[in-house]
């Protein structure tokens, strides 16, 4: 008796056992119990994060707190030239969009971000901030202003302490100031400087070092990134020796990154990064800055392709706007639609300042003492001096030089409605000597610029005179006008010798009609005159 009872309770014990494993190993296998299922879908989770496939490139562990670095709205500015400005084209990369993110528009107000953040010219498009943002917001959860002041085809000259682009960064920062913390300093610049950069480290240092004092920064703070040239086939010893300058600046400054631009693709112009490597410089400058600031990197999708998505859009500089639209009537038409064919290759030059001359006839423009206010917005003959320097540097130039058109292109603030294309114009230019450095433009004299040219002081020559504008090639959009010249035709002007002008040109625009007025560099209610380099392949 006492083995069957023995017997039993084994048998007891052991069907115990068989349904506590059941328990534990989940039973039928068609049916996990759900405490599994939930593993397994975390475990989904974790190896989606490693593709590294996110739509905005974020990978970082969100169960980090970051959100104790930062207390209050926080701001960066913007400054350099086009690269920093964006020149990429809004169709081929998803907007980026987001509550948190805002930037100063032109009246210094704060707005919701939206590409292109930066207005310096109209060919202003997708930059590199926006991915930075994006990443800032997302990893420390607080709102981020973008301060743009950024200007294309400026030098580092451009940028000198007092300069205009320097005083309108700082004037624009402290208007952000008000009521957020710059916690940052994006910088990206030199494509002007890329064959010229003797000193680019001091130079560069000047400027931050005012900067930082003027805006009450502390120098061991405020992170200051700066970024990398684009690589190209011709002279890459530029870019390093380039690159050797801003590797300097790690000696001076304790939260201090150079981006690097290995690997990014440019628009068919070959000066300007496309909107995808944007997005992935804007997360490179980011992921320093979070370097700086946390010890820890910031991961995204390195790979420009990523996050393009313009599978039917081109990519193509010819969609700038300055495009000659045939009206109704063709006698109403300016100038003639460019024949072309091809891909149109833009390089752009830089309005090193521009002037008006203030009054007087043809005769007085052979006083030497001429003087010449810039500030005047309301001269009806402008005389603007240009900087090919970033032209000049390109080797599309020489091989292009026979073929290639200059455009110039300002506005017109009263007026324009009385242009005709019978309206008689002049084009004029002169070839700039030592005084053009000065500028302001007071008392102005002109001299030789290279050894061995014709002496040019005060007298001007044109490139045409006395021509109705239905004949030569000028471009009339509302209160815009492109006058495109042959190249060939302008170079005569230009200083093409080392030094001082290198790359400086002064040319004047005149109609034989009364009552026009141009918009100055000054009055920013206009788009800024810009002139570009322009052929086709």
């Amino acid at each position: 008796m006492n083995k069957i009872v023995n017997l039993i309770s084994i048998l007891l014990i052991l069907s115990m056992l068989l349904v506590s494993m059941s328990a534990c190993f989940g039973g039928n296998d068609n049916n996990p119990p759900e405490e599994n299922q939930g593993d397994q879908v975390d475990n989904n989770n974790d190896n989606s994060n490693n593709d590294n496939t996110g739509d905005n490139g974020n990978t970082d562990n969100e169960d980090k707190d970051h959100t104790t670095y930062f207390t209050g709205k926080q701001s960066v500015l913007l400054i350099g030239q086009s690269n920093m400005a964006g020149r990429g084209f809004a169709e081929d990369v998803e907007p980026i969009s987001d509550d948190r993110i805002t930037m100063l528009n032109q009246s210094n107000q704060w707005v919701k971000m939206k590409e292109p953040i930066h207005y310096d010219k109209s060919a202003a498009g997708v930059g590199l901030a926006a991915s930075f943002a994006k990443g800032f917001v997302e990893t420390f959860d607080c709102e981020l202003g973008l301060i743009p002041a950024a200007m294309g085809g400026s030098s580092i000259a451009d940028w000198a302490v007092g300069g205009t682009y320097y005083t309108d960064a700082i004037e624009r920062a402290k208007a952000a100031q008000k009521d957020s913390e710059i916690c940052a300093i994006l910088w990206h610049q030199g494509e002007s400087n890329r064959s010229n950069h003797s000193g680019y480290a001091e130079k560069l240092q000047a400027i931050l070092d005012s900067m930082i004092a003027e805006l009450g920064l502390d120098r061991d703070k405020v992170v200051i990134i700066t970024g990398e040239l684009r690589e190209i086939s011709s002279n890459p010893n530029q870019r390093e020796t380039f690159h050797a300058e801003l590797s300097k600046l790690g000696d001076v400054y304790k939260n201090y990154g150079v981006a690097d631009a290995d690997g990014l693709t440019l628009n068919s112009d070959i000066i300007h990064f496309d909107a995808p490597s944007l997005r992935v410089f804007g997360y490179r400058y980011f992921s320093i800055f979070k370097t700086l600031v946390t010890g820890e990197g910031y991961e995204f999708v390195n790979d420009p392709t990523h996050y393009y998505v313009g599978v039917d859009k081109d990519p193509n500089p010819n969609n700038n706007g300055k495009v000659d639209l045939p009206s109704e009537n063709a006698g109403d038409d300016f100038g003639s639609k460019d024949e072309s064919t091809g891909t149109r290759v833009e390089i752009e030059g830089n309005i090193v300042a521009d002037t008006y001359l203030a009054s007087g006839s043809s005769a007085d423009k052979n006083r030497e003492d001429q003087t010449y206010l810039g500030t005047n917005k309301n001269a009806s003959r402008p005389l603007i001096m240009y900087n090919l320097a970033l032209i000049l540097s390109e080797p599309a130039v020489e091989q292009y030089r026979e073929s290639a058109k200059v455009e110039f292109t300002f506005a017109i603030t009263e007026g324009a409605d009385t242009l005709t294309a019978d309206t008689l114009a002049s084009v004029y230019g002169f070839l700039p000597g030592d005084g053009v450095s000065n500028a302001d433009f007071t008392t102005l004299t002109w001299n030789n610029c290279k050894s061995g040219a014709p002496l040019y002081r005060g007298t001007a020559t044109y490139v045409f005179k006395d021509k109705a504008l239905g004949t030569v090639n000028v471009i009339k959009e509302g209160n815009t006008i492109t006058y495109i010249l042959d190249y060939t035709a302008i170079e005569q002007f230009i200083c093409t010798e080392p030094g001082d002008n290198y790359g400086n040109m002064v040319m004047g625009f005149d109609f034989g009609v009364g009552g026009i007025k141009f918009a100055s560099m000054e009055n920013t209610d206009y788009p800024i005159p810009t002139v570009n380099f322009v052929y086709y392949v």
